[in-house]
C-alpha cells in the first residue's frame, strides 16, 4: 500500500512538472503575442496617421483644382469641397460637393439632375480630371481626350473656357484633343480637322 501511494505521489510530481513547462511556454506565448499585439497596433496607428496625412492632400489638391476651374468660368462660383469618407462596405469613397456661402450640397440632386444645368458640374469634373492626371507617377503620355467637353457650359462662357484649355496645355504640357460642335470652343483651338456630316 506504500509502494502504492509513493508511485502516486511519483506520477503526481511528474505530471505538476510537465504542467508547469507547459505553463512557462504558455507564458512566454501570450508574452510574445502581447508583443506582437501591439506591434501590430503601432503599425495599424502609422498607416492610419499616413492615409489620413495623405487623403487630406489629396483632398486639397483637388479641391483646388477643381474650384480654380470653376473660378476661370464662373463670375461667382462655388468652390468644390473634396472629402473622403468611409463607406458601409469598408472602403474610402471621396464624396464631392460645391460650397457656397457656406451652404454645402452635391452637384448632382437626388433625382440625377445636374446642379445649374450641368454647365459647373462639367466644369469641375475637368479641373478633377486634371489634378487626377497631374498626381499620377509615372505621368502617362500628355495627352487628354474630351468627348463634347462642356456641352451644359452656357455659350457665351465656352470661349473663356477655351483660353482655359489652352492656357491649362501651355502650361502644364498637355495636349487636349476633343470633339466638339461648340464654334465657342473650337475658335480656342491650335489645330481644327472638320469632319463635318451630310446633314
Amino acid at each position: 500500500m506504500l509502494n502504492e501511494l509513493k508511485r502516486k505521489v511519483a506520477e503526481a510530481a511528474g505530471q505538476r512538472s510537465v504542467y508547469e513547462r507547459q505553463l512557462a511556454v504558455a507564458k512566454k506565448a501570450r508574452i510574445q503575442a502581447v508583443k506582437e499585439k501591439r506591434l501590430c497596433e503601432a503599425a495599424i496607428a502609422i498607416v492610419t496617421a499616413v492615409g489620413e496625412t495623405l487623403q487630406q492632400r489629396i483632398s486639397i489638391r483637388l479641391s483646388s483644382v477643381a474650384s480654380r476651374a470653376l473660378q476661370s468660368v464662373f463670375p461667382d462660383p462655388y468652390r468644390v469641397v473634396v472629402e473622403f469618407a468611409p463607406t458601409a462596405r469598408g472602403t474610402i469613397e471621396a464624396q464631392i460637393q460645391f460650397e457656397r456661402k457656406g451652404q454645402r450640397f452635391r452637384p448632382v440632386l437626388p433625382s440625377g439632375q445636374l446642379l445649374a444645368g450641368g454647365g459647373p458640374v462639367e466644369m469641375a469634373a475637368w479641373g478633377l480630371r486634371v489634378a487626377l492626371w497631374g498626381q499620377l507617377k509615372p505621368r502617362p503620355r500628355p495627352i487628354m481626350l474630351m468627348d463634347e467637353p462642356f456641352r451644359f457650359l452656357q455659350e457665351d462662357l465656352q470661349p473663356v473656357a477655351a483660353e482655359v484649355l489652352r492656357e491649362i496645355s501651355e502650361k502644364a504640357g498637355v495636349q487636349f484633343i476633343m470633339v466638339t460642335h461648340s464654334t465657342g470652343l473650337a475658335e480656342g483651338a491650335n489645330c481644327i480637322i472638320d469632319v463635318g456630316g451630310s446633314g
